[in-house]
C-alpha cells in the first residue's frame, strides 16, 4: 500500500460517507454558523497500523510504503492531468511537514450526532475480491 506520507505519520482518517454526514449536519445547525471544525475519522492511525488492519482483513501481509510526494504527483497526473496532480501532491507535501494530522472528534461527532467509522468497520463494508 503506497501512500505520499511517512509512516509513522498519525491522522485521523475519514470516509466519504462520514465527512458527507457531518457536512449534511452542520447545513442543519445555523445556530453554529460562522464555526470552523477539524474534522477527522473517529481514530488516528499510522501507515502500519492502516497495513496491519488490511493484513487482518485479507489474510495476507499487507505493507504500507511510504513514497515521496513527487512521485504520487507522476502517477496522478497521468490520470488527472498535471495541475489537479500538481495541487493534490502540494497538500501531501504540506502535511508531511506537519507533526501530525489527528483530530479528536468525540466533541464534534457527539455536537452533530454523528456516528463515525472506524477504519475497521468501513474496510469490513467494501468488496476486496479480485476479478478473475
Amino acid at each position: 500500500m503506497a501512500y505520499p506520507l511517512p509512516t509513522d505519520f498519525k491522522a485521523s482518517w475519514i470516509c466519504a460517507d462520514d465527512a458527507a454526514a457531518l457536512s449534511i449536519a452542520a447545513l442543519n445547525r445555523p445556530d453554529l454558523a460562522g464555526s470552523a471544525f477539524g474534522i477527522g475519522g473517529p481514530e488516528a492511525l499510522d501507515g502500519s497500523d492502516i497495513a496491519e488492519q488490511f493484513t487482518d482483513l485479507l489474510g495476507r501481509q499487507v505493507q504500507y510504503v511510504a513514497i515521496s510526494p513527487n512521485d504520487y504527483e507522476q502517477a496522478l497526473a497521468k490520470v488527472f492531468g498535471r495541475t489537479v496532480a500538481f495541487e493534490i501532491a502540494e497538500q501531501f507535501r504540506w502535511m508531511a511537514e506537519q507533526p501530525n494530522a489527528a483530530v479528536d472528534m468525540s466533541a464534534t461527532a457527539e455536537l452533530f450526532s454523528v456516528e463515525l467509522t472506524s477504519l475497521q468497520r468501513w474496510l469490513k463494508k467494501q468488496d476486496w475480491s479480485i476479478p478473475a
